[in-house]
């Protein structure tokens, strides 16, 4: 086909380029990244709802965005079938079009709300790490940042042309009532460095308070390590940064697709990172990274039998565990045991104490366990 009059005319191809996809690059790498994004989601799901049992406003957002995600990677595959990844001169005028209407609804999906949704989500769940006024105000405050701009960011592209449609018709020329590409450039590259700022913050923000915490400085190591996983996507939104600054309208788009692909990828890194650190109670024990302090103390009783007394103790602001940052919950546990195990009777709740007792063979007394946990 002949180059549409909104477009720069592309390089003659050669013969053996008619032919040429690149299709295969493109949906082989997104693909990959959504598949291993949702694993992680799915994941992080299954540890809060099942094995924590503790769900929270940070994973209801965190479902949205992969559902967004999903959304994104349709929409290359309905471009696919248009010719994406292929060479424009290559195309029909109306796969043409479909392929750039396709990418408009990506770009508010995958660039902007999904995006957006992400750090709400991060953000959110680093709340739960510290209740200092300081804090509290910075994370809040972020949140109400990256909604101001993940709108601003909305709105230019509803508003870049009016219509909208003139925004992705490539045959529409003069007349259009469009801002400047100048202007919308402007406007693309302020919020991807407001993403990359904002990666950056999320993975920064809480690496002091979890090092002065209490815990294993293994423990400490792993969930600073992490969070910072945070900082893939910050060098992937440099990248696209570089390509945006570096690339003028590319005039065989179709066939590269440069920038909407590293953006789908920096929202899938960013989907991993931001679900890493709930799986500590999955790998935890694996990797032996319990935080909880315990002080043992061994006995013997007039019949010789070991008496042990062990106590967990968690909860402070600076002696907590991994899973109480994560998943805001503290428990307190005694147990002593002398001799034999007898018979046990749990009493019951209208007694208040909700302990169970052990009555030890012979004359040798009670065992008495005592267990709450407080969840907030």
């Amino acid at each position: 086909m002949s180059t549409p009059p909104g477009l720069p005319p592309p390089t003659p191809l050669r013969p053996e380029q008619v032919h040429e996809s690149n299709l295969s690059v493109i949906l082989g790498v997104s693909t990959f990244f959504e598949i291993l994004a949702l694993i992680f989601v799915a994941v992080r799901l299954y540890t809060r709802f099942v094995v924590v049992k503790n769900p929270r406003a940070d994973d209801a957002v965190m479902v949205l965005v992969a559902l967004a995600s999903v959304g994104g990677l349709v929409t290359f595959i309905l471009q696919g079938y248009h010719g994406l990844g292929h060479h424009l001169l290559t195309l029909e005028v109306s796969d043409l079009l479909n392929i750039t209407k396709l990418g408009f609804i990506q770009s508010l999906i995958v660039q902007m709300l999904s995006i957006g949704l992400l750090k709400i989500s991060v953000a959110l769940s680093l709340l739960l790490i510290s209740q200092s006024f300081w804090y509290t105000c910075s994370t809040w405050a972020l949140i109400a940042f990256v909604s101001a701009y993940t709108f601003m960011g909305c709105m230019t592209f509803f508003l870049q042309c009016k219509p909208i449609s003139d925004s992705w018709n490539l045959l529409v020329v003069g007349d259009k009532n469009c801002m400047s590409k100048d202007l919308f450039f402007m406007f693309s590259l302020i919020n991807t460095v407001c993403n990359i700022v904002t990666d950056v913050v999320t993975a920064t923000l809480p690496v002091p308070l979890i090092w002065k915490l209490k815990m294993k400085k293994r423990t400490r190591i792993y969930l600073i390590a992490v969070l910072s996983l945070g900082y893939m996507a910050v060098v992937v939104g440099i990248v696209k940064a570089v390509f945006q600054i570096t690339s003028t309208f590319d005039p065989d788009f179709t066939y590269r697709y440069t920038i909407p692909l590293i953006s789908i990828v920096q929202l899938h890194i960013g989907i991993i990172a931001a679900c890493a650190p709930t799986l500590k109670p999955l790998v935890g024990h694996a990797l032996k990274l319990s935080s909880r302090d315990k002080y043992s103390e061994d006995y013997y009783n007039s019949y010789g039998h070991e008496l042990r007394s062990t106590r967990k103790i968690r909860g402070n602001a600076t002696d907590v565990d991994v899973e109480d940052i994560m998943f805001q919950r503290e428990e307190c546990s005694t147990t002593v045991q002398a001799g034999n195990v007898g018979n046990v009777y749990e009493k019951s709740k209208g007694d208040g104490s909700g302990s169970e007792e052990v009555i030890l063979p012979g004359e040798r007394g009670i065992m008495r366990t005592t267990e709450f946990t407080v969840t907030r």
